[in-house]
């Protein structure tokens, strides 16, 4: 009960400090009507779903006559094109084109060709940075974005590692370390721990730091971002406020289409920089929340599907439903909400459903990324799986929710 009343009061909290935060922008342009694209620059990190709300909570007049950006089927960065599709259980938000050149050209502005640069989480500049001549390393967990580098001939820039595990490789040290985690304090510890074992000291850690109103907690978890950078010997030299702009992946544009909110690149992060002054040696001190090694991973086209490794229901009769009861379409894209703990496969365009007897979904899914179509992975897998005809028509019906595409 207690947990109950300290939560709606951390929300309430929350809700005053963003409906006066768009007071204040609404009186600065002398009460006019302002469209909602204004709001959202200036919410400091809000959902635009919680910035609607606040400014019809506020009485705020304002304009919606907003649309989703034309988009073409491929990325807008085209060197970065042949990566597959974000997922939201990556956590995988990715700079659009004018972040990419910004922040490539200040690697090149501040480091010369023989420093060296490790990217965490920041995937999209490592082909301008290696074609500039700048000598660059991405650290990266995902097998098929490791594998998509690595077709495209940067097998010698990347390197497969989980930053939330520790780099034992101590002969390695680089000048500069371009990070965006996810935004979590335990992944910025994580991604700090990392930048402490491979950075020289003198070395610039750049990291993409969530904004103040990104949640209820954000304030306080930026001032603990500082004093967990600060722990591990780095100085803050400078912060730029929202100068980081995310596109929006396919998983949040259906989270906000739910919403009947059409709006795109709404996402902005600010760019704390810090240099290395020490060594230290500092135990973690944030829990991590998350095992991804209980998810599989496939590929199919751009598509990206997660499965969750299951426990004890191999002798189950396969079923599935959607985990949110009003659709395909999971509803959020934070990890606050509690529901994603029941999700068993996940699609990069945010589907998600709860099956049991998930591993019989497995050879489906093999066959699938290796390039077969639906119909022929039908066909091949019940010639040789044993399933009665009732559990056949549901793994058909699943796999067609999925949206897989294999043209």
């Amino acid at each position: 009960m207690g947990l109950s009343k300290e939560k709606k009061s951390v929300d309430a909290s929350y809700q005053k400090r963003l409906v006066a935060r768009l007071q204040r922008v609404h009186q600065r342009h002398s009460g006019d009507i302002l469209p909602l694209a204004n709001y959202l620059d200036e919410s400091l990190g809000a959902f635009p779903t919680d910035v609607e709300k606040a400014l019809n909570q506020a009485l705020i007049p304002y304009s919606s006559n907003y649309t989703f950006e034309q988009v073409t089927k491929r990325r807008a960065v085209k060197d970065t094109s042949f990566l597959a599709d974000e997922h939201p259980n990556d956590f995988d938000w990715r700079f659009d084109l004018e972040t990419v050149n910004y922040l490539v050209k200040r690697v090149g502005r501040n480091f010369n060709s023989n420093e060296r640069v490790a990217l965490f989480g920041v995937k999209t500049i490592l082909p301008a940075l290696v074609e500039g001549g700048v000598n660059t390393v991405l650290y990266e967990r995902s097998t098929s974005l490791i594998q998509d580098f690595y077709q495209q001939g940067y097998a010698s820039s990347v390197i497969q590692h989980d930053l939330l595990k520790p780099i034992y490789d101590g002969r390695t040290t680089y000048d500069l370390v371009v990070a965006d985690p996810p935004w979590y304090l335990d992944f910025y510890e994580a991604y700090l721990d990392r930048g402490s074992e491979l950075l020289e000291i003198g070395g610039e850690f750049w990291l993409s730091v969530l904004p103040s109103l990104t949640r209820p907690s954000a304030s306080s978890d930026r001032r603990a971002i500082l004093g967990i950078a600060t722990q591990r010997g780095f100085q803050l030299m400078r912060k730029i406020p929202r100068v980081l702009i995310y596109k929006t992946p396919a998983f949040e544009r259906h989270v906000l289409s739910i919403n009947e909110v059409k709006w795109d690149n709404w996402r902005s992060g600010d760019l704390w920089i810090f240099k290395k002054v020490k060594d230290t040696l500092i135990a973690p001190q944030h829990a991590l929340h998350l095992n991804q090694a209980a998810w599989t991973e496939y590929r199919i086209g751009y598509k990206k599907i997660q499965l969750r490794k299951e426990s004890d229901d191999r002798q189950g009769y396969f079923n599935y439903w959607p985990t949110n009861p009003d659709g395909k379409f999971f509803h959020s894209v934070s990890r606050r909400a509690t529901e994603r703990n029941q999700i068993t496969i996940w699609t990069s365009d945010n589907i998600a459903f709860t099956v049991v007897s998930v591993h019989k979904l497995i050879p489906f899914l093999d066959f699938l990324q290796s390039g077969y179509s639906l119909s022929e992975t039908i066909n091949r897998v019940f010639s040789v799986q044993s399933l009665a005809q009732a559990e056949q028509h549901k793994i058909v019906a699943l796999l067609k929710e999925l949206d897989i595409s294999t043209e």
